[in-house]
């Protein structure tokens, strides 16, 4: 998994802990670009980019690059689908709470 960690000395005192996850690459940047600009890193953050499922691996993920927020990706597109294929990273909900945990216990 792909992850920006952005975690402050103090993370043992925040009462918040954050998580974004996003599987589209152009997505995560802009994800990455906003937690820098508006401060994420003074609250504790962990950004990851990766795609949630049941079981953890790898994916197919089929984006469209046609605007400058892709919010139509799925790794549920059908056969014959025109969109753009990335592979991506794929994690669980317990994969996250584990990565989580290990920077914020």
């Amino acid at each position: 998994i792909s992850s920006c960690i952005v975690c402050p000395d103090d993370a043992d005192r925040l009462d918040v802990f954050v998580i974004s996850i996003e599987p589209c690459p152009r997505n995560f940047v802009l994800l990455q670009k906003h937690a820098e600009e508006l401060g994420w890193v003074t609250e504790g953050w962990l950004g990851l980019q990766a795609a949630i499922s049941d079981v953890a691996g790898e994916a197919d993920l089929a984006f469209s690059d046609k605007s400058s927020v892709d919010e139509t990706a799925t790794l549920l597109f059908k056969q014959g689908d025109r969109r753009k294929v990335h592979r991506v990273n794929v994690t669980t909900v317990d994969g996250v709470l584990s990565t989580a945990s290990k920077l914020h216990p």
